[in-house]
């Protein structure tokens, strides 16, 4: 429903801001700041009082108004300072600003783009100057900061879930029965193996055992790899992580996934493909690939092509997600022959990763799941994507901007704070020594894209 306005011409907006002890900071002005709204375009106030999506032209003037507005005060700035901004501007009127996909979806912290927007242009009027120089942070203690390497679980690791460690045993079970049940499916495996994902009782006992799943998965030190299949073979079966994946997040990310890719895939391709002479090199060679390969309504090759164009929008390798090898290639020769690395990576068998037609995943440096036959790249995909919530993994952060994209736009899983990369966690927008042009950190990015997609399709 529009947000209501008595006119054309919207009030002041006085922004809080939430005190906090900051040696570096001076920022009670905050408190005070007015957006004006005034300078702004009459097209835009327009906007905003009948509710209605503010013009890409308009909004950019609006973010240099705000700007000069803000450096009147301090000159440069900070991101934290910037947020408040941005947040206060987006929940007075979230119908005219708000990260939005078409549908209408919330998309990561509903203002992530407008901070980007803001931030970026500090950043801009900053360059080649003092100003943009500031001391670095220093804790209490007057140390400087780093991040600590991980020692516990943290909640990176409970990221997105609604059920990560569950304490409840289920109606009628005990700790004893539970593990009688583990050790029966362990046995039908040995003799049936993977094919026995498909017997009745095991699908009853997986779900019994979730809760000892989850508990094994969560203990720290972390189990390896090697040790939870060993002792839950079936989790690696495309059916029962996936399963899994939806009692952790309540996402059903097989059917959610091959959803999004038909529609929201082809967006994407169609997206690039529209603007070809405005990529760069390594954007348009991929689109001419696409091109050459497309035969009719390939499902598969648009969803691997949507992935592959995001990757390369992100200056993301594309072995950072997938690996190619032969089409004729056994587990033994993929573990043999390539270098696995720990996170997990999607096994593309086929002549190019457009033509893939099988596919496998590893994690820790082996093929923990074979796909069955009948599979296509987003069944794959959704293994793939899986793991990193089944298993308590955190995005490589050679990947972690298309992870996010796939996490928040393809699978819906947007939650307001946080991120599953740690390792980019607390890292903020600067400017590159080496090319001089603004950097955004990968969350700013992707909420950029996803703002710039929406704004196409409309």
């Amino acid at each position: 429903m529009p947000h209501e306005q008595p006119s054309i011409y919207p009030m002041q907006l006085v922004l809080l801001f939430r005190e906090e002890e900051e040696e570096d900071d001076d920022e009670d002005w905050i408190s005070n700041f007015h957006v004006p709204w005034q300078q702004t375009p009459e097209s835009l106030r327009r906007a905003i009082a009948e509710g209605r999506r503010v013009e890409a032209a308009d909004r950019r003037l609006m973010v240099r108004i705000t700007v000069d507005a803000m450096r009147v005060h301090c000159l440069n700035p900070n991101k934290k300072v910037c947020a408040e901004i941005a947040k206060a501007i987006v929940a007075e009127y979230p119908e005219s600003f708000a990260d939005l996909s078409k549908e209408g979806e919330l998309l990561s912290r509903r203002y992530s783009s407008l901070l980007t927007q803001i931030k970026t242009r500090v950043e801009h009027v900053n360059r080649n100057t003092e100003n943009r120089i500031r001391r670095p942070k220093t804790s209490k203690k007057g140390q400087n900061s780093n991040r600590q390497a991980k020692t516990a679980r943290t909640k990176v690791d409970s990221y997105g879930c609604i059920n990560w460690h569950p304490q409840d045993l289920p109606e009628g079970e005990t700790p004893e029965s539970l593990e009688n049940k583990r050790q029966i499916m362990a046995t039908i495996f040995n003799s049936s193996g993977p094919r026995g994902v498909d017997r009745g009782d095991v699908d009853e006992f997986m779900r019994l055992t979730y809760i000892n799943q989850r508990h094994m998965i969560n203990a720290w030190p972390a189990p390896s790899i090697s040790d939870v299949k060993e002792q839950w073979p079936f989790l690696f079966t495309r059916r029962w992580l996936c399963a899994h994946f939806h009692m952790l997040t309540g996402v059903e990310i097989d059917r959610c996934l091959s959803d999004a890719l038909l529609s929201k895939g082809k967006a994407i391709v169609n997206f690039f493909r529209n603007q070809k002479p405005n990529w760069r090199r390594g954007i348009q060679s991929l689109l001419n690939d696409i091109e050459g390969d497309v035969s009719g309504n390939n499902k598969d090759l648009t969803a691997c092509a949507a992935i592959l164009l995001v990757l390369s929008h992100f200056r993301e390798k594309e072995d950072s997600l997938f690996l190619l090898a032969d089409v004729n290639d056994t587990q033994m020769d993929v573990e043999a022959q390539l270098h696995l690395p720990a996170t997990p990576r999607l096994i593309m068998l086929g002549s190019s990763l457009l033509a893939s037609s099988k596919w496998m995943v590893s994690i820790e440096g082996r093929v923990v799941c074979v796909l069955e036959n009948q599979s296509d790249f987003a069944a794959a995909l959704s293994v793939l994507f899986g793991c990193f919530y089944v298993f308590n993994t955190e995005y490589q952060e050679t990947a972690s901007a298309t992870l996010e994209l796939i996490q928040r736009f393809l699978v819906g899983i947007n939650p307001n704070e946080g991120t599953k990369c740690s390792s980019y966690l607390d890292s903020e927008a600067g400017v590159s020594r080496r090319t001089g042009r603004v950097v955004l950190r990968k969350t700013d990015a992707v909420a950029t894209f996803l703002k710039d997609l929406t704004e196409f399709e409309w």
